[in-house]
């Protein structure tokens, strides 16, 4: 571009034009005479440059070119293009600054015009102020010499590459070129379809570094810039998406699989029940936890206050007090796979009490969704009221439950509190002086069962709205027994245990199973390893079927307990802090966990840690650094506690 046989002469009988232009790195321009270029010039910006404004780069980049173009300008007008309109009127601008003083001064003797040009009509310019951030080489792996070779001794065998390399000889007309003993399709090496070649590009362009496992369209992109052999996007699509990497490691962004199961509607107020817990709330007169109990069909709820640990015993002892006292044994429990509703105390108390107990499959807990969503409006409804004083919940979960319980719902088109009852709930009169101290209670039990049969239909009707609503942004996807399908996992970690980023490049699915039988609609069982603690029942959208051989070199799973959370306990102590709150100081361990990484190692408190794990001695499990003698070396103190407040 900037050789002799590409530059014009210069014509000093006709004027020449500057073409200037600046980026946020460096600077260029172009000498030009009658649209022809005569000469080109860019540098980078100075490291005191690069803070300049956007008006004193582009005049610097007019003023390096005219002190670079000096000869061919002195002694005749020219002119000069910028994209930067307000140096049109450099001349009749006010100057307030020392540069503007030099710029203009050095431009005395010179006779030009400054024209306005938009950057998208100085193309050329424009590319000489930039650098590129990043370079993309389409380069192989392997080296060129090699595979021109490979490609000529393959071509020399193959039918194919005969007839094409005839029609490129004999009919000038077609695309196809004979070059250097090699066929070329539009400046494109024509590859033999049937030889190992065009794996082998495969393999360079998608598995190595320089592909990156890109997807379809890129790596089809980055071959067919050099290459070409017929079929070549089938066969590139069939490839990327076979490949077992892929599978492992990139999320899917197809739509979630599975056509929603509503469930049955029940046939009586509190037969059939949802319930859950809602944790992490701040302590409320000792109550730190809320038990929600959901009826189905009337969508009736109560909460239950507890007291954060608890066990299967206490639950079912507050679930007996506060709802089976009301409403009787019901029938069927649906819940999530919590560690108090899969313990064994828990099954056989509800197995002597005749109550089916349903569990949502494992990782999916939209099977409960409607617990989830009164869950919301509970904690919704608390906010609201205590926001300014959190700790003082308690006292007003009885009001969010007579709330609830009152409130129209779009589903029944009712209130929960007239569809169990069969009348309007009362509403608490303003007491006046004088007025009757009894009020009129209408008891309309016998319209009791026409508002039962009016709310059985209104949730038949809210349940195929949500039905098909939830459908359309869903697919229908099926298995059969035999198929082999990667498992997508979400294992959670306790709260105190944070997820470092080292996480997020962890495989997403885990090692193709097996599918043993289906189990409705919408769920599979898997025949996972012996010893897994998980439940091999899995909701459909949580599979992803197997395309092409599976790496027998396969990760394992996890480990992790029936409720999904990893298997984790201290192996040792690496550090030790004191920290300050609330006027009080407090102990901390840096502890390392089983199966985990250094990286993952996470400051805990010391005597809750001792309560989780009454049964290990930490004493032994202390990590004694150089120049200690008996305990760790505590080099992170947040504060340094005053003896009086640990004795």
């Amino acid at each position: 571009m900037t050789t002799t046989s590409t530059l014009a002469m210069p014509n000093f009988q006709q004027p020449f034009t500057i073409k200037s232009d600046a980026s946020g790195d460096g600077i260029g321009a172009v000498l030009t005479q009658q649209g022809k270029p005569v000469a080109f010039m860019s540098r980078a910006l100075g490291v005191s440059e690069l803070s300049w404004s956007t008006y004193a780069k582009e005049m610097l980049a007019i003023i390096h070119a005219i002190r670079t173009w000096r000869p061919y300008l002195l002694g005749q007008k020219f002119y000069i293009q910028t994209n930067q309109r307000s140096l049109k009127y450099l001349l009749e601008q006010r100057v307030v600054t020392l540069e503007q003083q030099k710029w203009v001064a050095k431009l005395l003797g010179y006779d030009y015009e400054i024209l306005y040009k938009p950057g998208r009509e100085n193309s050329a310019v424009d590319a000489l102020s930039r650098v590129p951030s990043s370079l993309t080489f389409n380069a192989l792996f392997v080296s060129q010499a090699k595979i021109w070779e490979e490609i000529k001794t393959a071509a020399a065998d193959d039918a194919y590459m005969t007839c094409i390399s005839k029609l490129a000889a004999t009919k000038p007309g077609l695309p196809y070129t004979n070059r250097q003993g090699l066929t070329f399709y539009k400046n494109r090496v024509v590859v033999p379809p049937q030889s190992h070649i065009p794996n082998q590009l495969l393999r360079e362009f998608h598995d190595s570094p320089l592909g990156g496992h890109s997807g379809v369209l890129r790596t089809y992109k980055r071959i067919a810039q050099q290459f070409y052999w017929p079929s070549m996007y089938r066969m590139v699509n069939e490839y990327v998406s076979s490949c077992d990497v892929c599978q492992r490691a990139k999320a899917s962004t197809l739509s979630p699989a599975g056509l929603l199961q509503p469930l049955p509607i029940p046939c009586q107020v509190w037969d059939d029940i949802t319930m859950d817990f809602i944790e992490g709330l701040p302590p409320s007169q000792g109550k730190n936890t809320i038990l929600v109990v959901v009826d189905r069909l009337s969508k009736s709820a109560h909460f239950l206050a507890l007291t954060h640990p608890f066990s299967a015993k206490m639950v079912a002892e507050k679930f007996v007090d506060g709802v089976i006292k009301l409403h009787g044994m019901p029938s069927s429990i649906i819940s999530d796979r919590d560690p108090i509703f899969i313990s064994n105390f828990w099954h056989e108390f509800f197995k002597l009490s005749g109550t089916q107990l349903k569990m949502s499959s494992a990782y999916h807990p939209q099977t409960d969704g409607q617990t989830e969503v009164i869950n919301r409006c509970v904690e919704q409804y608390l906010r609201c009221l205590v926001h300014q004083q959190p700790r003082k919940w308690y006292s007003l979960l009885s009001w969010a439950d007579f709330w609830y319980n009152i409130a129209y719902h779009a589903s029944t088109s009712m209130s929960p509190f007239q569809a169990l009852y069969g009348r309007p709930p009362p509403m608490i009169p303003h007491y006046q002086l004088g007025s009757s101290l009894v009020n009129e209670v209408n008891q309309n039990l016998a319209s009791r069962d026409d508002l039962l049969h009016q709310l059985k239909l209104n949730l038949h009707q809210a349940s195929n709205r949500m039905k098909q609503i939830a459908d359309s942004k869903r697919r229908d996807i099926e298995f059969n027994e035999g198929d082999l399908v990667f498992l997508r996992l979400h294992p959670y970690r306790q709260q105190t245990v944070f997820k470092r980023a080292s996480q997020k490049l962890a495989h997403r699915f885990y090692e193709p199973f097996p599918i043993e039988k289906r189990i409705g609609k919408v769920a599979y069982q898997l025949q996972l390893p012996a010893g897994s603690r998980i439940h091999p029942v899995f909701h459909v959208s949580l599979l992803k079927k197997t395309i092409g051989d599976s790496n027998a070199c396969c990760p394992t799973l996890p480990p992790l307990t029936d409720d999904g959370a990893f298997i984790i306990e201290p192996t040792e102590i690496i550090d030790t802090r004191w920290f300050k709150k609330g006027g009080n100081f407090f102990e901390e361990c840096l502890v390392k966990w089983k199966n985990l990484l250094v990286e993952d190692a996470t400051w805990e408190n010391a005597a809750e840690l001792h309560d989780r794990f009454p049964d290990l001695n930490l004493e032994d499990k202390v990590l004694v650094k150089v120049g200690g003698i008996d305990k760790p070396r505590r080099t992170h103190r947040v504060s340094r506690p005053n003896q009086k407040y640990l004795d």
